[in-house]
C-alpha cells in the first residue's frame, strides 16, 4: 500500500471501535495494520498527517526522561514521556495522536511548555522497559 489516507482512518475508527468491544484495540495499532506500511514508514507518514516531529529509538536513547514532573508509572499508563534533549528542550514524546485525553491532559500539565514528538508505540515500550531497569539497578 502506498500511505495512510483519510479514508484509512474512517475505517480504522470504524473498526477500533468494533474491536474495543471485543479487545484492546488502539486507534494507531488498527490503522497501522490496514496500513500495511513497516513501523518506520507508518509512523513517518502518521507524523506527517499531524505536523509532529519523530524521533527513532536511538534518539529516544539519548533523552534524559523528567520522571520529576510526571512520574514512571503515569508515564507508562498514560503512553508518553516528558523528557530533555541534549539542548536541554523539553519534550513530550508519545506515540498514539489520536489520544484526545493524553492531549488535554499534558496541555494543562506542561502549561505549553514542551515540544511534542511522535514516536512508534514499539520503540516507546522499549524505551520505558529500558528506563525501568535503570531504575532498578539503581534500588
Amino acid at each position: 500500500m502506498s500511505g495512510i489516507s483519510m479514508e484509512m482512518v474512517n475505517e480504522a475508527r470504524t473498526r477500533c471501535a468494533a474491536f474495543r468491544r471485543k479487545e484492546d484495540a488502539s486507534m494507531v495499532e488498527v490503522l497501522q495494520g490496514l496500513s500495511g506500511l513497516g513501523d518506520g514508514n507508518f509512523v513517518a507518514q502518521l507524523a506527517g498527517m499531524f505536523h509532529y516531529p519523530v524521533l527513532d529509538m536511538a534518539q529516544l536513547g539519548e533523552l534524559q526522561p523528567d520522571f520529576g514532573t510526571v512520574g514512571f508509572q503515569e508515564s507508562a499508563r498514560r503512553g508518553c514521556i516528558i523528557a530533555h534533549d541534549k539542548e536541554e528542550n523539553r519534550l513530550l514524546v508519545f506515540c498514539d495522536p489520536f489520544d484526545t485525553e493524553l492531549r488535554a491532559w499534558a496541555q494543562e500539565m506542561l502549561d505549553g511548555q514542551a515540544a511534542w514528538r511522535l514516536a512508534h508505540r514499539k520503540d516507546l515500550l522499549a524505551y520505558f522497559a529500558q528506563q525501568e531497569r535503570d531504575i532498578r539497578a539503581v534500588d
